[in-house]
């Protein structure tokens, strides 16, 4: 089912200054929708070298690090008992200089641990050479219900996500400026949720994951698409841990991507990449500021920042 609306806010809509992210319009007939289209050699990096990167990623369970792979992050406690219904964040978009074989992305996940069985979704800006064809900035999504050993991909790479907005869409390009040079950079974004569908008055299911991102620099959101709750097993219901943070991933032969702009100069947005505006959703379909909640996220501001080590 579509939704009418977002989780609803419970605390007054904070202003930022960031720069302008423009979106390019896609023109589409009418009754259809803009889907990037699947080169040969991204469906063979898919099943090659993403099946080898996904492996090692497979380790990694909110502490250890995998073989390859550094992240700067924060996620929700370990209580496997809480439910968690969704995610936003401003991610600020930088263009990090990434070779072929590598990606430097910043994410949100929803994931859900109660089973052997990773069921998880991913959303954010990635530049991935060998996913996009290219060294710039895009809008991913990605989800696995099985550990990423039998079922998920990237984007629309394989059935899965549903494309609804002609607005934006999964693997668009982020135009931005594509180095760092001291200058306010835009942010983009993205709302994860899950739908809450009442079949009585005394008895609610939950619907399909969601994706939106904000088109007018916060003011407006616009629907992407969703993932239906179909193709999952625990995450069908709700999440156990809520993430957000940055990742790179390499080869050890080579030197590792840069993180975010790859600079850290404390509290100076110009240069440093960083998350803001942190929420988690509730049961009650409600956006929850962690500057307010009880929730336990590992986080001591509502910056998250990201940098190379």
């Amino acid at each position: 089912m579509r939704p009418t609306s977002l989780p609803q806010e419970t605390l007054k809509r904070q202003r930022r200054k960031t720069g302008t992210l423009r979106f390019r319009r896609i023109r589409c007939p009418k009754g259809t929708v803009p889907i990037r289209r699947a080169s040969k050699q991204q469906l063979a990096w898919m099943k090659h070298d993403y099946s080898a990167s996904m492996n090692s990623f497979l380790a990694y369970r909110s502490v250890e690090t995998p073989s390859g792979y550094i992240f700067s992050r924060v996620v929700t406690g370990t209580i496997t008992s809480r439910a968690y219904f969704g995610a936003k964040a401003s991610l600020n978009i930088r263009t990090p200089n990434v070779s072929t074989g590598q990606l430097s992305a910043s994410t949100i996940w929803v994931q859900n641990y109660l089973t052997p069985e990773l069921n998880s979704i991913q959303v954010g800006w990635m530049v991935n050479p060998d996913l996009f064809g290219d060294n710039l900035t895009h809008l991913y999504g990605h989800w696995t219900a099985h550990s990423h050993k039998k079922t998920g991909c990237y984007n629309m790479l394989c059935s899965g996500f549903v494309q609804v907005g002609k607005d934006a869409y999964l693997g668009m390009l982020l135009n931005i400026t594509p180095h760092y040079e001291g200058k306010l950079q835009p942010v983009i974004d993205p709302v994860l949720f899950k739908v809450k569908l009442s079949l009585s008055r005394s008895k609610t299911r939950t619907g399909d994951w969601w994706l939106a991102i904000s088109i007018k620099d916060g003011a407006s959101y616009a629907l992407v698409g969703y993932w239906p709750s179909s193709i999952f097993f625990t995450l069908a219901y709700s999440a156990t841990e809520i993430g957000f943070g940055g990742k790179i991933y390499y080869k050890e032969n080579k030197p590792a991507p840069q993180m975010g702009s790859g600079h850290y100069v404390k509290y100076d947005g110009t240069t440093t990449t960083y998350i803001s505006l942190i929420n988690l959703v509730n049961e009650s379909s409600q956006f929850v500021d962690q500057r307010t909640s009880t929730w336990s996220l590992r986080l001591t501001s509502q910056i998250l920042i990201l940098w190379t080590i």
